[in-house]
């Protein structure tokens, strides 16, 4: 897997995001990604902890990969795993934007993620009454 997507990945690199970008992807993480990659102080939904290959805990998983190779994973998907594609459904500029949340969330404190939370409208399915059992 990781020779395939160092392959085709491609080299568009990208560093910096605003505040607004971050944001974005914040919400798109807590909305579709949280469930099986977890975050500072949340653990994953319990549909995820049956999964073969185990998701990855991103915010130590994410360390490993360029921003271009996050991007390729998120926009294709990973065969053979849970991953799916996201690239029929979001933009590329919604998928650069959660790139760059996923870029910020190994510094982030469970604290942190919760202020993100109250700031940025997160924890939908709480609201929604989907709590973790």
């Amino acid at each position: 897997m990781r020779n395939s997507v160092q392959m085709r990945a491609g080299k568009e690199e990208r560093q910096i995001w605003t505040e607004e970008e971050v944001r974005k992807g914040f919400q798109d993480y807590d909305e579709m990604c949280i469930v099986c990659h977890a975050a500072p102080g949340k653990e994953r939904r319990p549909i995820s902890k049956g999964m073969r290959p185990q998701p990855p805990l991103l915010a130590e998983a994410s360390k490993q990969w360029t921003s271009a190779q996050l991007f390729w994973i998120v926009k294709n998907g990973v065969k053979m795993t849970g991953m799916p594609a996201f690239g029929s459904t979001h933009s590329d500029e919604q998928i650069w934007n959660l790139v760059g949340f996923v870029r910020r969330l190994p510094q982030l404190s469970p604290d942190e993620f919760s202020t993100m939370e109250r700031n940025y409208g997160g924890g939908k399915q709480e609201r929604e009454g989907h709590h973790p059992h």
